[in-house]
């Protein structure tokens, strides 16, 4: 089967002229599991991202995730390591990229390394269950998705990066340049990679050799005396490398509105990927060097030993598509997989002839909660056709007269043996179908269940089937068996979770029962003697390489994973401390263990947290391995200790900056890592250091569907026994924001919410909110300040705080008119408006409070864990300013003269949603104009004030006296830290700073962990260097 290339654009190019005509969303590009679906990895194994990928930037995939609990590697030195999920090796775990199964020549050899540039990472996932079957076959162990950014969502920003990296362990040294930018809407991309790594400095005694293994003790003085004339076989012995990808993609997402299909997320992928390696000898400085290579140059052609390289290549093709039904009730996809992969090896190691391999797969998956189980469901069916040959060769005697023999000779006759070359081929077909279900149950507050059971079907892999020659990496001569089952895998894992804040524990216990499962059994010690034996009697010797064969029978794997852990309070930072152990063990149904499984290990985690710095240590503990198989030796264990040292800063806190204008990470990136509880980390560019990781309290929740489908309001607040005061008619100067809350600050008064609408004529107003037992605290501060300035006090008691939070919440459209709807549709009247980047907050009348909380927790489809009366915020001990962002790229407009009604905000809003306009700061003045309108005033991006200007003229039209206003050139300064609820005096501090330049605050709108001010664009550096000095985060 051959999929055609062209056939696919032109399918691609079809699609989009269709989803044109139909008037429907363009094509959005994807790049991660999560990112495709609305449920896709509802049962995740891991999910990690930051500094284990950042800091190790020539390290193995399987060395990334080994210090995951069911995670293992199989390790082959540096840069080289395969993943190992619960004992499940090989073929068994698959490596997508971006969603899309990785076809390397890892698959030929556990040798070769993945063809994944951990570099440019952005997550690691580690999938089992139901969702894996969406996306791939045979995949018992799992899937591990590589997330980068190769195919960008959208116009990249200039970027360079050049990295340089050494290694003392073995010599090795790595340098890489990075570069993207886009041009005319064009992204592209460079990336140039060198990696050169030496032999590692193992200690004396430390390499056991074969010969000592599988030689008797005459063999083995023997051997002694061979290695005091001359040098080992593979002593000095270097491997060169080389590689080659060729990559076409194409990817892409049709959505469907108004039809039984959402969405087709659909790909198409051709890679010619080659790799060559040659096994050479080093330059030896010993003078007697080449005698002695000439004098054992007949005895090591036995070995099978050439000079001279080796290719391995994988020529494949693969199309497919995910069809979404999804709607409220389930989501609901459907996967078609198409593939065609050919490979070869051809050179001095070519152990196998090549093989071509077609797979045609069609997927299931459900996901929906029932009576508060969640429950998934994964089905797949996969018709896979293996073609390949095997080689063998026979030997022939000729017997021929020596007709000049010596009279003194023992023989007559010389002998002389010719191999005969034989080849058979074989075209095996297996269809095989899967299935996995997977619920689970939130007991309580702290403790939920999940129970899943899988049966999966597993063909032969080419390398099982075909395989026959020398491969040298695992000193073996490895032979196929064509005559293989599928594998069944059926199994089933119980998993308890709790986490009450501080104290976290989880615990696994699962048990695999595989028929037919395939392994590669080594020859016995004995076997090995029979074939010297048979080898001086002339029979192939195997290169002098241990004999294995690829068999099959019944098997059984049973383990557990435990982890515990607790958060402690400790001086002014937090330590935690985690122990985790993971163990399996696998016996054939025939007895005997399972070859080559993982021993048990211990992971204990130290770290701790103060501030903006966390120093954390790993202590790996591997046990010594005794369960092996017979032609196996016993593992000793050991230990391994990872310390690091980083800066850290909160999701929350990086979106308030980013949406700000920090250009550091876009919103998006940032929003993801909170929703899903991912670490990232940020580095310079330019300078080696740790870098700076982003932290997120959430625990992964993929119950709500995928990154764009799931709902944007995470959750519902309501505050009560809250009071609003109010200065009116106040001198519109520099200072006087300082003062009051200085004032305030002194007197022991903590502020909530601060709003300043723009200014009328040379007056101003400023109003705030505090807590009812601290109002007349602050009303006592406020009027020493108006004997002294001049101006009018107001007050209002019986209020409440309504507040609805979420990643990213004011960068959607719409959210934030959607909340003002349902208050206006329910009676009540908006006495406040407060927005950041992550909460929108309203200030109402006491009395309606509990009716608000209900509607609008209904209308978002909020459950009562995401609904919160009264919430309260521990002190984490965070710096109460951790940056500073300017954001020149701002406008000002009030709507002057609106009605003082409910629905008014809700109007403007939606109005301006309706266009795709973002609103970045609301703010609604207190004071009242003699007809009672009030005004409103936002800022927004400069490229949308014309539309947004447009959309607003026939609005106001309807309303009697209202008119628009643009304000003077402006720029928005905020001032973003966690520890802000906690500090009073920061917002003081601030307008203290802005005061003594003489900066004059236009507006002010604050949240729980921002303070903004919006002030003349003339003053926007001067303004960032002194909040920085304020706050000694230094100039910038």
């Amino acid at each position: 089967m051959k999929i055609n290339k062209f056939a696919f654009i032109v399918l691609g190019a079809f699609s989009l002229q269709v989803e044109h005509a139909h008037a429907l969303e363009e094509v959005i590009v994807t790049s991660s599991i999560i990112d495709k679906s609305s449920s896709d990895i509802s049962d995740p194994v891991h999910i990690l991202s930051g500094e284990d990928i950042a800091t190790e930037a020539t390290q193995s995939l399987g060395e990334t995730i080994d210090e995951l609990l069911g995670v293992s590697v199989s390790d082959y030195g540096a840069a080289v390591g395969q993943p190992i999920i619960r004992g499940m090796s090989g073929s068994r775990v698959k490596i997508l990229d971006n969603g899309i199964v990785n076809r390397d020549v890892s698959g030929l050899g556990a040798d070769h390394f993945n063809d994944i540039d951990l570099s440019n990472a952005q997550q690691i996932e580690v999938v089992r269950g139901p969702s894996s079957l969406l996306y791939t076959n045979g995949a018992i162990g799992g899937i591990v998705n590589v997330v980068d950014n190769s195919i960008a969502q959208e116009n990249v920003e200039k970027l360079v990066k050049i990295g340089l990296e050494t290694q003392s362990v073995n010599d090795g040294d790595t340098q890489n340049i990075f570069y993207q930018d886009n041009v005319n809407n064009l992204n592209f991309s460079f990336n140039f990679k060198n990696t050169s790594l030496g032999n590692y400095d193992v200690p004396n005694g430390a390499i056991v050799h074969m010969e000592e293994e599988h030689h008797d003790d005459e063999d083995h003085d023997d051997h002694d005396e061979h290695e005091e004339e001359g040098h080992d076989e593979h002593e000095g012995e270097r491997i060169f490398t080389t590689r080659e990808t060729d990559k076409f993609e194409n990817t892409g997402t049709n959505n469907y509105n108004g039809f039984a299909i959402n969405s087709v997320d659909y790909f198409f992928r051709d890679t010619d990927y080659t790799f060559t390696e040659q096994h050479a000898e080093e330059e030896h400085e010993d003078e007697d060097h080449d005698e002695h290579e000439d004098e054992d140059h007949d005895e090591h052609e036995g070995h099978g030993h050439e000079e001279g390289p080796t290719t391995f290549t994988n020529d494949a093709s693969e199309a497919g598509m995910i069809l979404d039904f999804s709607n409220e009730l389930f989501s609901q996809k459907i996967s078609l997989n198409f593939v065609n992969e050919e490979t070869s090896i051809f050179g001095s190691e070519a152990f196998m002839n090549p093989a071509e391999r077609d797979e045609m797969t069609i997927g299931y998956f459900l996901s929906r909660n029932m009576n508060g189980f969640d429950i998934d469901f994964g089905a797949r069916y996969d018709s896979i056709e293996n073609k390949g040959s095997i080689t063998s060769s026979h030997e022939e005697e000729h017997h021929d007269e020596d007709e000049h023999h010596d009279e003194d000779e023992d023989h007559d006759e010389e002998h002389h043996d010719e191999e005969e070359m034989e080849t058979d081929y074989y075209d095996r077909s297996f269809n095989d179908s899967s299935f996995a279900f997977n619920i689970g149950r939130q007991l309580n507050d702290f403790v939920d269940i999940n129970l899943g059971f899988a049966n999966v079907e597993r063909a032969p892999s080419s390398i099982e089937m075909f395989m026959n020659g020398a491969h040298l990496a695992t000193g073996r001569f490895e032979v196929g068996n064509v005559n293989l089952n599928s594998e069944t895998s059926n199994n089933i894992d119980f998993t308890v979770n709790l986490n009450n804040g501080s104290f976290y524990a989880s615990a696994t216990v699962f048990k695999n029962d595989v028929d037919n499962y395939i392994y590669l059994k080594d020859e016995s010690e004995e076997e090995h003697e029979e074939h010297d034996e048979e080898h001086e009697e002339g029979h192939d010797d195997h290169g002098g390489l241990i004999l294995a064969n690829y068999l099959q029978q019944d098997a059984e794997l049973d383990g557990y994973e435990v982890e515990f852990g607790n958060v402690i309070e400790l001086a002014s930072g937090e330590l935690s401390l985690s122990f985790g152990r993971d163990e399996i063990s696998g016996e054939f149904s025939g007895g005997g263990y399972i070859p080559r499984l993982n021993p048990a290990r211990n992971i204990f985690r130290v770290k701790y947290s103060q501030d903006d710095m966390s120093f954390g240590l790993v202590l790996k503990d591997v046990e010594k391995q005794n369960d092996i198989s017979a032609e196996e030796t016993v593992t000793d264990g050991y230990q391994m200790l990872n310390a690091k040292l980083m800066k850290s800063i909160s999701c929350d806190e990086m979106l308030e900056l980013a949406s700000l204008g920090a250009a550091v990470l876009h919103p998006r990136a940032v929003e993801i890592a909170r929703n899903f509880g991912v670490t990232l980390v940020v580095k310079s560019s330019w300078e080696n250091l740790e870098g700076t990781t982003l932290t997120s309290n959430k625990n992964p929740d993929f119950s709500q569907g995928g990154i764009e489908h799931r709902s944007p309001v995470d959750g519902l607040e309501l505050l009560e026994n809250q009071a609003v005061v109010a200065l009116s008619n106040i001198p519109d100067r520099p200072g006087i924001a300082a003062e009051l809350f200085e004032s305030l600050s002194e007197g022991g008064v903590n502020v909530d919410l601060i709003i300043q609408a723009t200014h009328q004529i040379d007056s101003n107003d400023i109003t705030f909110t505090v807590a009812e037992n601290e109002l007349n605290n602050a009303l006592n501060q406020c009027k020493k300040l108006i004997n002294t300035i001049g101006g009018d006090i107001t007050f209002q008691k019986d209020l409440t705080k309504l507040s609805i939070y979420g990643a990213g919440i004011m960068g959607r459209p719409g959210i934030a008119s959607s909340l003002f709807q349902i208050l206006s549709d329910s009676g009540i009247n908006i006495r406040l408006i407060a927005t950041s980047e992550v909460k929108v907050s309203c200030v109402i009348d006491a009395e309606l409070g509990k009716k608000a909380l209900r509607n609008v927790g209904e209308v978002f489809k909020l459950s009562d864990k995401q609904i919160t009366l009264n919430p309260t915020i521990e002190n984490n001990n965070e710096p109460e300013v951790r940056g500073i962002a300017l954001d020149k790229d701002q406008i000002q407009i009030s709507v002057k003269n609106v009605p003082d009604k409910p629905g008014t905000a809700s109007t403007i809003c939606s109005t301006l949603a309706e266009k795709n306009i973002s609103l970045d700061t609301i703010v609604q003045s207190e004071r009242k104009h003699k007809d009672k309108t009030k005004d409103i005033s936002f800022t927004l991006k400069k490229n949308d004030r014309s539309e947004a200007k447009y959309a607003l003229k026939e609005l106001i039209e309807n309303w009697q006296g209202s008119k628009l206003e643009e304000g003077e050139s402006i720029v928005r300064i905020s001032a973003v830290g966690s520890g802000m609820p906690f500090t009073k005096g920061t917002a003081g501090k601030i307008f203290r700073a802005l005061a003594n330049q003489k900066i004059n605050i236009e507006m002010i709108a604050t949240s729980e962990i921002r303070t903004t001010c919006i002030i003349s664009e003339k003053y926007g550096e001067k303004a960032l260097n002194e909040i920085h000095s304020c706050f000694k985060l230094g100039k910038k």
